[in-house]
Parts: structure tokens; sequence; C-alpha cells
């Protein structure tokens, strides 16, 4: 939703090539909140409370195995993920 939204505001607000404060200001925001969404999915995953279950798969050539998932390992996976994206949030908050 908020790609379709930069989108949108792209084509309203840039006049002629152009970018207005306004459109800088609403595209910082827009994008913020977007790394920092995607970032609280990882994060939750990885460090919030309760079961998680995860699942492995292996396919090579025509051979898939399935199997039952380490939860110590998604989460940590996931955990570093998420971090690693808040940090990107934080930078582009910093570079801009």
């Amino acid at each position: 939703m908020l790609g379709g939204l930069m989108v949108l505001l792209q084509g309203s607000f840039s006049a002629g090539g152009q970018q207005t404060a306004l459109y800088k200001w609403l595209e910082f925001f827009i994008l913020g909140g977007f790394l920092i969404a995607f970032a609280g999915i990882f994060l939750w995953i990885g460090f919030g409370p309760g079961e998680r279950a995860f699942k492995t798969e292996t396919t090579l050539g025509p051979v898939t195995t399935t199997g039952q998932g380490d939860s110590l390992t998604g989460r940590c996976l996931f955990g570093v993920f998420g971090l690693g994206t808040l940090l990107a949030a934080l930078f582009f908050t910093y570079k801009n």
C-alpha cells in the first residue's frame, strides 16, 4: 500500500521533474514507516513471546525433503535480519 501511495504522490507532487519540499517530507515519512513496519515483522518473530513452529524444506532436482525446523535457529535468523532492517531504517532516517 505504501509503495502505491509513493507512485501516486510522485505523479501528484513532482512538477516537471522537480520535487517540492512537501513531496520530500511525505516521501521521508512513508519510506521510514515502511522500513520500520517491515523490520517490526521480523523483530516480532525473532524476539516476541510465544511458541514458533519453523519448517525446513530442501529441494534437489525432483527430490524434496521436509522437516521440523529448530526454534532457536529460526528465532536467531529472524531476529538478526530484523535488527539489520531496523539499522537500515535508522541509517535512512539519519541520512535524510
